[in-house]
């Protein structure tokens, strides 16, 4: 998990710097964040797009998400993940 999100982070970061959200590193932050949620939710949630879409929409709408995000890979991280 912590090696998925030092990828994330440099992906994000990466996204930040050239605003192409259909760049292979916008590619790679989804897929990332993707798997480390898998691994997060274990077998007690099955992932699905629209579990993944609804914890993005909470992310945008949670301050100490936009924070973490924020401070992780830069100001505007949580938006573009």
């Amino acid at each position: 998990m912590q090696d998925l999100e030092a990828d994330l982070t440099q992906q994000l970061q990466s996204v930040l710097a050239s605003g192409d959200l259909e760049s292979t590193a916008a590619q790679q932050a989804f897929t990332d964040h993707q798997q480390w949620l898998q691994l997060a939710w274990g077998r007690s949630m099955t992932y699905s797009a629209a579990a993944h879409r609804g914890l993005a929409a909470m992310y945008q709408a949670d301050p100490r998400f936009q924070k973490h995000y924020d401070q992780l890979a830069g100001a505007g991280a949580t938006t573009v993940l």
